[in-house]
């Protein structure tokens, strides 16, 4: 509810707008009504249900059966009615629904759980970063210390405290070539990881196992600065907001990577790195030891 009513809806029109402000309301009676569908169908595994056999709608169809689309929710529900919001948002009438409304696929993907800890975005590239102040592109100098090394700033994107020519340290690495370009995510304390390498071609290497669409740099560097990583590569390209979980269920997929254990082993770290991020920007800023409220 916070990020829909946060959203910057400028470019909307008025009858857009007039639209996206009753989805919002009603949004927020369904959550309040407290009625959710139930996952009859397969269980042991937590999927979306679209429509359950109670007939209790999910909160996306009931947004669109609330502004008399009815049949479209019926026929989703009758194709597609354990599919994820992003797989769906293809269906041309739904993508219809979705502009006169002035809700993106991926808010509507938001609005829907995800049932699973990470779309291809955040496993290839967001990992964590919406609390990032900054991108430095810069060049690979040396390997420093353990999971360290140096690199030469050779541009500032936002509020990151480094300037071009400076020598930084930067953490969290693989294997790199010296003199390698790549950008590297800021932290406003004068930490700096999450490098990622820019090939050639002037795209980023994502890092992952999963097909992706190629990713611009300059993309890339304005999807951290966005604040929201995840959805902004979303709104780039749907691929990028495709769950890396099976259709049936929460493991990973493995669709893209013949290699079970690869797959497992990137889902790890995803979820690992993520925490330990958000741990250390915690720790830096003072927020861990501190007492909770009462």
């Amino acid at each position: 509810m916070a990020e829909l009513r946060a959203r910057d809806v400028s470019e909307l029109s008025d009858a857009q707008r007039q639209a996206r402000a009753r989805l919002i309301a009603e949004l927020e009676r369904y959550a309040a009504a407290g009625r959710f569908p139930h996952n009859h169908c397969v269980p042991g595994h937590r999927v979306p249900v679209f429509v359950d056999g109670h007939g209790t709608r999910c909160a996306v169809a009931h947004l669109i059966e609330s502004t008399g689309h009815a049949a479209l929710v019926a026929r989703v529900a009758a194709s597609r009615n354990l599919g994820w919001i992003h797989e769906i948002a293809a269906d041309a009438e739904l993508r219809r629904w979705l502009d006169e409304c002035g809700i993106s696929a991926a808010e509507a993907g938001r609005i829907q759980p995800s049932y699973c800890f990470s779309t291809k975005a955040e496993a290839c590239f967001c990992n964590g970063q919406d609390d990032a102040v900054g991108v430095i592109e810069a060049t690979y100098l040396a390997e420093g210390a353990e999971y360290t090394f140096t690199a030469r700033v050779d541009a500032v994107h936002g509020g990151v405290n480094a300037k071009v020519g400076d020598e930084i340290v930067v953490t969290e690495y693989g294997e790199l070539d010296s003199d390698s370009m790549l950008i590297v995510v800021g932290w406003g304390d004068e930490s700096y990881d999450s490098p990622s390498a820019v090939r050639a071609d002037g795209t980023v290497d994502p890092g992952c196992y999963y097909k992706v669409p190629p990713l611009r740099k300059e993309d890339a560097i304005d999807a951290v600065l966005s604040g929201d990583c995840v959805a902004h590569l979303g709104e780039l390209h749907r691929k990028w907001s495709q769950s890396i979980c099976r259709s049936n269920g929460c493991d990973c997929a493995q669709d893209d990577n013949p290699d079970p254990f690869s797959v497992a082993l990137l889902a790890t770290l995803v979820g690992w790195r993520t925490m330990r991020r958000r741990r250390d920007r915690k720790r830096r800023n003072g927020v861990e030891g501190k007492p909770g409220p009462g």
